[in-house]
């Protein structure tokens, strides 16, 4: 099982967190994502603590993204939220976006203590700023017939083991909560309509 898990960070972490696809923001009382793009690791300069390595940072995000996204956890493979519901509501997309900006601040103070963790820690702020860039543009929570929130709450099932007793007892606590997620994602969509941006007619 350890081995799953290392392997599972390892993948997201060299994937540049592919998916990155996890809530109103713990985090921002820590300060405001800059419009534009990270400038890079190592662009601030830390003085008051020891800036923490691009491996600490994105393991720290691997365990946050499977807590507010157990969804993204089972795609992932990340053991120990499968009978657990993500909060598809305005607030916690809006928790997931907070911390993709987190980390991004996190990363832009860190230390690479080689190449390759330099190059994952340029490749993982790429993604996280895509995905900050993708929801103020309401291109993340939108319905469409490809790929969607919409869709998590069907095809996470096809992913989940049902070998044990407790494994049927994941499939069912997520099905209990499938009408909370149906209902924060219709208050999503609710939201999008009111600023203007409805899903397409036929989707």
């Amino acid at each position: 099982m350890r081995a799953d898990l290392t392997t599972s960070r390892a993948t997201i972490r060299s994937e540049a967190v592919r998916r990155a696809g996890i809530h109103v923001e713990r985090a921002m009382h820590r300060g405001t994502l800059l419009a534009s793009r990270p400038a890079g690791l190592g662009s601030k300069v830390v003085t008051h603590e020891t800036p923490r390595t691009v491996d600490e940072i994105a393991d720290a995000y691997v365990d946050d993204v499977a807590a507010l996204n157990p969804y993204e956890a089972t795609y992932a493979g990340i053991p120990g939220h499968d009978g657990e519901t993500t909060d598809l509501s305005p607030e916690g997309n809006a928790e997931r976006v907070g911390l993709a900006k987190r980390t991004l601040r996190d990363l832009e103070a860190a230390t690479a203590r080689d190449e390759r963790e330099r190059v994952a820690g340029e490749a993982m702020m790429e993604r996280l700023g895509l995905e900050v860039e993708m929801n103020e543009a309401g291109l993340d929570v939108g319905l469409n017939v490809l790929a969607s929130p919409w869709h998590s709450t069907r095809e996470v099932y096809d992913l989940m083991p049902t070998d044990t007793e407790e494994h049927w007892s994941n499939v069912a606590s997520r099905l209990r909560d499938l009408p909370k997620a149906v209902d924060g994602y219709r208050r999503t969509l609710e939201a999008e309509i009111a600023s203007g941006r409805p899903p397409a007619r036929r989707q």
